[in-house]
């Protein structure tokens, strides 16, 4: 399954499910874009892209589903974001930006390492000297999970009750152990600067089964823009 099949198929009830974005989230994006220019891999209905525009950030997101972009257009405010209709692991834009990221297992909706890789490569490439690259995931769980040579690979199928009626939900997903993709992001020139257990930015444990990963460039030592004042700010 594709990014734009997945997005196609769920598409009329997408904002539905997922809701929108919560407020923790878009503080936390904002403080790390700090005040810049952000890049969303999978764009989607613009849930979280529109709240950062509204909060005063150049927005420009990439989206391969055209049933997920004709949703976006209706919504007020859309014609603010750039998007960037195709795949977002085979698109290198030529401009570079202060935040690149990828929310809800996004990145792992590409089904082979070897397109993991070419995107954080193309990450790397549109990122500012300073700017960062931002990953959540949900590990799935062991039942139905294939461990494989290229990651976990899972396949989630739900029925829901949708405003529209019954509707399939349908996802493939190829995981990376976080070891696994600091590797990958490695090798594509990025070093993670920090990972947390939620987006207030509370220490990761295996055990949580999420994680949100904070990468830069090259092989400086940590520098966090997430300080404790950052993070007395979005408690609660």
């Amino acid at each position: 399954m594709s990014s734009s099949t997945y997005g196609d198929n769920c598409a009329e009830f997408y904002d539905e499910i997922y809701g929108p974005p919560r407020a923790v989230v878009v503080r936390a994006l904002y403080r790390l874009a700090q005040g810049g220019s952000v890049l969303e891999l999978g764009l989607a209905t613009g849930r979280t892209a529109l709240p950062l525009l509204q909060m005063g950030l150049k927005v420009t997101g990439i989206e391969s589903s055209s049933a997920m972009l004709d949703l976006l257009r209706r919504k007020p405010g859309a014609d603010g974001i750039r998007v960037v209709k195709g795949d977002f692991a085979s698109i290198r834009l030529s401009e570079q930006f202060d935040l690149v990221f990828a929310l809800v297992n996004t990145f792992s909706l590409l089904q082979t390492q070897q397109r993991q890789t070419r995107c954080l490569q193309y990450v790397a490439e549109m990122l500012k000297s300073d700017g960062l690259f931002v990953i959540e995931a949900f590990r799935p769980s062991d039942a139905g999970a294939e461990i494989t040579d290229e990651g976990i690979r899972c396949t989630f199928r739900h029925e829901l009750m949708t405003k529209m009626g019954r509707r399939l939900y349908k996802v493939q997903v190829l995981y990376q152990e976080v070891e696994d993709l600091d590797r990958l992001a490695s090798n594509a020139g990025l070093v993670l600067k920090e990972r947390w257990g939620d987006w207030r930015g509370g220490p990761y444990t295996p055990e949580a089964g999420c994680h949100v990963s904070v990468y830069g460039l090259g092989w400086a030592p940590p520098k966090s823009r997430w300080t404790e004042a950052a993070k007395s700010k979005v408690k609660g």
